[in-house]
């Protein structure tokens, strides 16, 4: 166990009374994990039942946070692993010999809805009640060494925090900080928010020893960090630097610090129970105005059947491409985020201080000493009768005052319209917030996000929100 004691002004007793009342709310209850057990065993007498002729040896084994004992209360996934000794599967193989014959089978499961999903290969998703269950296909690995794919490391990942983290002490700190980064929404490997993972919270505790000496841990963390969780783990961190040069943080990524060092400081429940708060349409209109800033939304269809690490992963890349493209006309972005229900609608909004630019604009050519390039300017510009110059300045290069090609911001998404689209996202409109259609105003987790992009502060600094009402909005 670490305890590294930083100068933060920890409010000591406040943060343990806070703790204290947090891990008893977060322990499952004896109802719950029989509930899932019980699900977990007739899930699995299922798949026995459906693949009795498979000729491969294989096994039905149960994973993640309830296998290691650090799932939270009201939040229990199942991840069930069929484990299977052929080396030479393909997705193709795994969808007819494995999941055709298992969803089929699962169906008798009164109540259920089975669906079968996509991420590095594929696997079926089971809501029965109140709870998942994530069936997952994988290469029956004996050693690490062996392993196919990244999903045959999972075994290993449970069998390692089985033997690391053997108390319910542990268990209580493992909990805290998976729903402390939940409420502060940095939780999760997934695209859609490259967090920290479930595996990586328990690797956190087995290195830091407590949720509190994580978070004294976390808040002093610089770019290019490299944590060891296991001492005896002999690692070259020279090297590891040289194979991720761009990583901040080298396992696990990085967490703003403020949130840890202001909880640390300000301790309240809300950061494990983010309070959600929203403003009106007409109100964030207001805000929008007052300071001066302009907010496009970019309205995208989904592709049916779109797995989520797919479409954010294509909804960032066309938001990177398209604040590029706009770089080159001369709009600024000032910020951009994304939104989306993961079924029929996205949105990536753009947000600037300006639309509209000036019509013309300065122009600045080569280097006078270039001869070639700068006669190849002058001679351009000299007979264009809607540019102004050329001239030369005391810098030595020559500049020309000349017409934008579009000075609205609307006219160059018009214009590159066909490369803002990607295989399973499509753009369909472009929307102020004005023009927000009521299918959206009607949407609370919308509502919420919106107002958390405008007002520029996360839903666990909400104490703010309501002093920005009372200043900005006319319908307080």
């Amino acid at each position: 166990m670490i305890d590294f004691m930083t100068n933060l002004d920890m409010n000591y007793e406040k943060v343990y009374n806070v703790i204290k009342e947090v891990k008893e709310e977060l322990r499952p209850t004896k109802e719950e994990l029989e509930k899932a057990y019980e699900l977990y065993d007739r899930i699995k007498e299922i798949i026995q039942r459906a693949l009795k002729d498979l000729n491969y040896e294989y096994k039905v084994s149960l994973e993640g946070s309830l296998a290691k004992g650090t799932c939270i209360r009201g939040d229990i996934d199942l991840d069930i692993f069929i484990l299977i000794k052929h080396g030479k599967m393909d997705n193709k193989w795994i969808e007819v010999n494995i999941l055709g014959k298992i969803q089929n089978a699962l169906r008798e499961v009164e109540g259920a809805e089975v669906v079968k999903k996509y991420a590095s290969h594929p696997y079926l998703e089971l809501i029965y009640d109140d709870l998942r269950a994530d069936i997952v296909p994988a290469y029956w690995a004996s050693k690490i060494n062996e392993i196919k794919t990244a999903v045959d490391r999972t075994p290993f990942h449970t069998m390692y925090v089985k033997s690391r983290i053997t108390s319910e002490v542990q268990r209580d700190e493992v909990r805290l900080l998976k729903k402390f980064f939940k409420g502060i929404n940095v939780y999760g490997a997934e695209i859609k928010v490259e967090g920290f993972s479930g595996y990586l919270c328990e690797l956190l505790i087995i290195k830091y020893g407590s949720f509190i000496n994580t978070l004294k841990n976390v808040s002093i963390w610089r770019p290019h960090t490299v944590v060891v969780v296991d001492d005896e783990v002999k690692i070259d961190e020279k090297n590891i630097l040289k194979l991720f040069p761009d990583a901040p943080l080298i396992v696990p990524d990085p967490v703003d610090p403020r949130r840890t060092r202001t909880f640390l400081r300000e301790p309240t429940k809300e950061f494990f129970y983010p309070k959600r708060v929203s403003f009106s349409i007409n109100c964030l209109r207001d805000i929008l105005r007052l300071s001066e800033r302009r907010m496009y939304l970019l309205l995208y269809d989904i592709v049916s059947g779109t797995s989520p690490d797919v479409l954010w992963g294509e909804l960032r890349r066309v938001a990177n491409r398209l604040v590029n493209i706009l770089k080159t006309f001369d709009f600024e972005v000032i910020d951009y985020r994304l939104w989306s229900d993961e079924v029929s609608t996205a949105i990536i909004a753009l947000e600037l201080f300006n639309d509209e630019l000036p019509k013309y604009k300065i122009h600045e050519g080569p280097p006078i000493a270039k001869l070639l390039n700068s006669d190849k300017f002058f001679n351009k510009y000299i007979n264009d009768v809607y540019s102004f110059g050329p001239w030369f300045k005391e810098n030595g290069r020559i500049y020309v005052v000349r017409r934008r090609k579009f000075s609205k911001l609307i006219d160059v998404l018009n214009h590159v319209r066909g490369q803002l689209n990607a295989k399973h996202v499509r753009l369909t409109d472009v929307l102020t917030i004005e023009s927000i259609p009521h299918k959206l105003r009607n949407n609370k987790e919308f509502n919420y996000w919106l107002t958390e992009v405008i007002l520029k502060l996360p839903f666990w600094l909400s104490s703010k929100y309501e002093p920005m009402l009372r200043v900005f909005c006319r319908d307080k």
